[in-house]
């Protein structure tokens, strides 16, 4: 492809050759992305090809005797895609986008060329001219015997304007001109071979997604709650205080039976000895809920905010009752101190 012609205001391009221009510009901005990314640098090539799509658009639009405008129209999908890619920065949207615009372009190719005379690789106009004066003269030597400057000068005019001998002409046959079927034939097989390819990835876009993604909500993923442990401090007259965190709980046995709930504060049902840990000096606190568990010990299980009254309560008085049961607290200030997590609550 003569590289001048493609900035050629005056000839005229085959729809062939503009579908190939638009199509190397498509297959130039992807090649682009795969090794610069999808970022703003698709401005740089766009804003390059930009006036060649404009410009061979032009020469389509004279050659099929059509309006300006339809140039005007590949440049406008040409900026468009580019756009969309800048904003979008997703291949599937920029893939899908890029083969419908060029879908789009290749329309311009369908009307029948309406230029006379010969094409080279699609186009005609002054850079064949210059070519072939440039050829002919650097051929030219000082010649002997007899031709006169004009007779050169003719021979040059008429290769420029393609009335050359039958012999030369037959030289200019192009690969397209072999081929089984015709230029429109071809032109439409292409088009219809886009259309299929878009056809196939929106396929593939929309359903290559899990069917079950969407109709299933995503479970949300639950944080790790921390371990805590329970630090437990058993005294002599066979009952235990536990901590966990700063919750309170006070265990001891006795009781025979399925495991159950024996009292509920938020309910306020069940044993009534068990709504209330009472001291010997009368200071009572009220249990959230006793309950009677598999390995027959009674767990009763204390508001947080009582935990440091009760532990001071457990090493400093002399005696507490509990659902019936009198516990005896001598000796528990010793006990509760060789803890250090249930020293903090008495020193």
């Amino acid at each position: 492809m003569l590289l001048n012609s493609l900035f050629c205001f005056r000839g005229k391009d085959s729809g062939l050759r503009t579908l190939a221009i638009v199509s190397a510009s498509y297959f130039f901005a992807f090649i682009w992305m795969a090794l610069f990314g999808l970022n703003a640098s698709i401005v740089l090539p766009a804003l390059a090809v930009a006036p060649v799509i404009w410009l061979s658009g032009q020469r389509r639009a004279r050659d099929a005797q059509k309006p300006e405008w339809w140039s005007y129209a590949l440049v406008v999908a040409w900026c468009l895609w580019a756009v969309i890619v800048y904003f979008s920065q997703n291949w599937s949207v920029s893939l899908i986008v890029g083969l419908l615009m060029l879908l789009l372009s290749a329309l311009t190719a369908v009307p029948v060329s309406q230029g006379t005379g010969r094409y080279q690789q699609g186009y005609q106009g002054p850079a064949i001219a210059n070519r072939a004066m440039n050829r002919t003269s650097q051929r030219v030597e000082p010649s002997l015997d007899g031709v006169s400057g004009s007779e050169v000068f003719e021979e040059i005019s008429e290769q420029a304007q393609g009335t050359s001998s039958p012999s030369y002409q037959a030289t200019q046959v192009s690969l397209l001109d072999r081929l089984p079927c015709s230029r429109q034939q071809l032109i439409m097989a292409v088009i219809g071979a886009i259309a299929l390819l878009i056809l196939t990835l929106l396929l593939t876009f929309f359903f290559a997604a899990d069917p079950d993604s969407e109709a299933k909500p995503e479970q949300a993923v639950k944080p790790i709650e921390p371990v805590i442990e329970r630090t437990s401090v058993e005294f002599k007259d066979g009952f235990t205080l536990s901590l966990e965190d700063n919750k309170l709980f006070m265990s001891w046995k006795g009781d025979t039976g399925e495991p159950q709930g024996l009292w509920s504060l938020a309910t306020a049902k069940g044993d009534r000895s068990c709504q209330n840990l009472t001291f010997n000096n009368g200071s009572k606190y009220r249990p959230i809920q006793v309950n009677l568990l598999a390995d027959t010990r009674t767990e009763a299980q204390f508001s947080p905010l009582d935990t440091a009254a009760i532990i001071k309560g457990i090493a400093k008085k002399s005696k507490a009752s509990l659902c019936g049961y009198s516990f005896s607290l001598k000796g528990t200030q010793a006990i509760l101190s060789r803890n250090k997590q249930f020293r903090a609550y008495i020193e």
